[in-house]
């Protein structure tokens, strides 16, 4: 079994702890056939409904947030949708290993935090925190 974290679209819904045994655990929380996402940096691999877009699956902004932080590559290009799997990077044989530590940590345990947006073509910063307010503040 395969500890790992089904993190949910829906971003007020709490990230669960699962074991993942079979495929069809994974199907079963991404609604479907999926694919694998990697962060290679974290030792992670986020698994999404490879069908998300063409379904019009809602945005998962927890695991598109990981994702953009930690890889560069995908950031702005393309964003994750619909319920996530978040387990370890597959081990030499190709299997699914377990969630890090570090990452269980990150997911699990809340942290207050704020975000600023620069908007172009606009002069003011925007600040999001973890209380789900926006406000605006000039440069």
């Amino acid at each position: 079994m395969v500890k790992g974290r089904l993190i949910q679209w829906d971003d007020i819904a709490p990230i669960a702890e699962r074991e993942f045994a079979r495929l069809d655990d994974y199907q079963a929380a991404g609604d479907g056939y999926f694919e694998p996402v990697d962060v290679v940096s974290q030792g992670c691999t986020i698994y999404v409904n490879e069908e998300g877009l063409l379904r019009r699956l809602p945005l998962n902004p927890r695991a598109t947030f990981i994702w953009w932080f930690y890889t560069r590559a995908g950031r702005q290009r393309a964003m994750l949708v619909g319920d996530a799997v978040a387990v370890g990077v597959p081990d030499r044989a190709g299997d699914s290993t377990d969630i890090p530590e570090e990452v269980r940590a990150l997911l699990m345990h809340a942290r207050s935090f704020a975000i600023e947006v620069k908007v172009i073509g606009d002069d003011g910063w925007y600040i999001a925190t973890s209380s789900r307010s926006m406000s605006s503040r000039k440069p």
